[in-house]
């Protein structure tokens, strides 16, 4: 049963080497030139790249339903041994959002004052698995007022520090319908507001054949205890291009009511 699920850069250093240099050509003001030059070019190259962050606001689910996530996780991966597996924790997410990386402790402070007046409240899970165009399989949550209230407050502060489209977004931007580059114009992601729908998910970019597919659907599901859960934490970490969460930064736990 799913009560009884078990849970499951280097930096390289580069030497500076300067040579002595005779007065023929530029004496010690030229030499004193050519240093700052050397130490001040990589500062200016890195703000002037303007490192961004691509940042996922998520709920986490409980221990249980992690670990009952990562059963079905393996067992699609048994059907489909040669696909890629993507790092990520499991998590329904609210927004995602890409940022300056010096605005990033901001947008955390606000997002903190929004998880603290926030009240937990329960989740209720699909009892089947769902795909998206035989690349995705997803755990659909249900919708409720809470889990929407949440995601549109996330969502509007997420429009104070946003800086663009993320790159998943920009590169299918051509692709999409019209109603979702509206979207992304105006939010960078699509499946927003009206359109938010929340889920689990549990593969990212598998490549399934379309009956590798009908087998994960239909023999694949969730323990029949895993309908809800208590939606207690909320946590912002780094995305991957796909939107997995590759790592967790900081959770912060929802107000009891």
């Amino acid at each position: 049963s799913c009560e009884e699920e078990s849970a499951i850069g280097l930096t390289e250093k580069t030497s500076l080497h300067y040579s002595v240099w005779p007065s023929s050509r530029g004496g010690p003001m030229f030499q004193m030139f050519l240093t700052l030059l050397c130490f001040s070019l990589p500062i200016y190259l890195t703000y002037a790249e303007g490192v961004e962050k691509e940042v996922g606001v998520v709920v986490l689910p409980e221990p249980l339903f992690s670990q009952e996530a990562a059963r079905m996780h393996r067992e699609i991966y048994t059907l489909i041994p040669d696909a890629e597996r993507r790092p990520n924790n499991f998590h329904i997410t609210l927004f995602h959002v890409k940022l300056p990386e010096e605005q990033l402790e901001a947008f955390a402070e606000e997002l903190r004052g929004i998880v603290a007046e926030t009240s937990s409240f329960e989740i209720g899970m699909n009892s089947q698995l769902s795909p998206v165009s035989n690349q995705y399989v997803l755990w659909d949550a249900f919708p409720n007022p809470s889990l929407q209230l949440l995601h549109e407050k996330v969502l509007r502060l997420a429009q104070k520090f946003r800086t663009g489209a993320l790159a998943r977004a920009q590169d299918a931007y051509e692709t999409l319908s019209p109603e979702k580059k509206r979207e992304v114009d105006q939010f960078g992601v699509t499946e927003v507001l009206g359109h938010f729908q929340p889920h689990i998910t549990l593969c990212y970019r598998i490549g399934a054949s379309p009956e590798v597919m009908d087998t994960i659907l239909s023999t694949i599901h969730p323990e029949s205890g895993c309908a809800h859960f208590k939606a207690a934490q909320v946590a912002l970490g780094e995305l991957g291009y796909y939107g997995n969460l590759s790592s967790v930064n900081e959770i912060m736990n929802l107000r009891e009511p």
